[in-house]
Formats: C-alpha cells, structure tokens, sequence
C-alpha cells in the first residue's frame, strides 16, 4: 500500500477521483508539459471578436491518459482522477451523492479499499476541479473523459466553501 499521492473526488451525478504526485518516484510518473498554466484552454476554436479565446486559442490543451486501472490522468496538473463505471460498483456513473455522502461514503469506500493502490483519496478543490472543465461548450462541464453516459446537468460537488 502506498500514500505518494492524495487522492480527490467530484460528483458528477457519480463521483470521479483524482490525486496528484507529490515529489520523488511518484512525480516522476506524469512531466506536465504545461507545468505553469494557470487556466485550462477553453476549447473554443471559432473567434467572434479579435483577441477572443477562439482567435487565441492560449493555454493548456486538455490532455488525458487513461491508465488502465480505473483512473484516468491529466496531464497538464498531473492529477489522477477515478474513471466511471456502468458496474454498479461504487465507481458506477450513476451513484449520486449527498455532501456528506461524498465524504462518508465514496471518499471512505475508495480509502478503505485502496483504490489503484491508495488510500488518502479526496474531495478536490474548485482550483482542481477546473483543470478537468471543457469550456468550449456552451455550459461548462466536466471532459466526457470523465463523465461519459453521466446525467445531463448533474451537480459537482467539491471541497471548498465557496465557489
């Protein structure tokens, strides 16, 4: 069993996990190749205006890799975030959470059973929580990489206070 990383979860009419390399072997396992943006690109590609995020287009690229053990990793913060399922397991796309449940349930479900292999998961910031959005829709949501089949319009809950 191993504690390298911390671990993060959002709902997203389920849960999705992630957790970020600290320092040592672990860090080595994920080179950002945007290690310092600060915002994610927005996906748009069509420019309304000179200087808009379309004529633009500025930032990181979203980029994922799906790991093979049930999380999938961003590659511009190095997080590791849980992949759904269609299961029924705990990591099934249709478990939806209470705050509380999120906590008491998923997050100590997932730390209980070390999932891929660890045991400090837990909820992301909104900061984190932004590195996985695409925003070149017209609402903002999660990338389908992470909520594939997951309710239209569903909440995602974070570890913050505000938003």
């Amino acid at each position: 069993m191993t504690t390298r990383r911390q671990g993060f979860i959002v709902t997203v009419a389920a849960l999705a996990v992630c957790w970020a390399a600290t320092a040592g072997e672990s860090a080595q396992k994920c080179k950002s190749t945007n290690p310092k943006q600060d915002f994610p690109a927005t996906g748009q590609t069509t420019s309304y205006r000179v200087g808009d995020d379309g004529n633009i287009q500025a930032d990181a690229t979203l980029s994922y890799t799906d790991n093979g053990d049930g999380t999938i990793t961003d590659n511009n913060t190095c997080l590791v975030w849980e992949k759904k399922s269609d299961d029924g397991s705990i990591h099934d796309q249709h478990n939806v959470y209470t705050w509380d449940g999120a906590f008491d349930t998923h997050v100590a479900t997932l730390n209980a059973t070390t999932f891929a292999g660890y045991n400090d998961w837990r909820v992301p910031s909104v900061k984190e929580l932004q590195s996985i959005l695409n925003y070149g829709m017209n609402f903002p949501s999660v990338s389908s990489e992470f909520n594939t089949n997951c309710t239209t319009g569903s909440t995602v809950l974070t570890g913050s206070c505000t938003a």
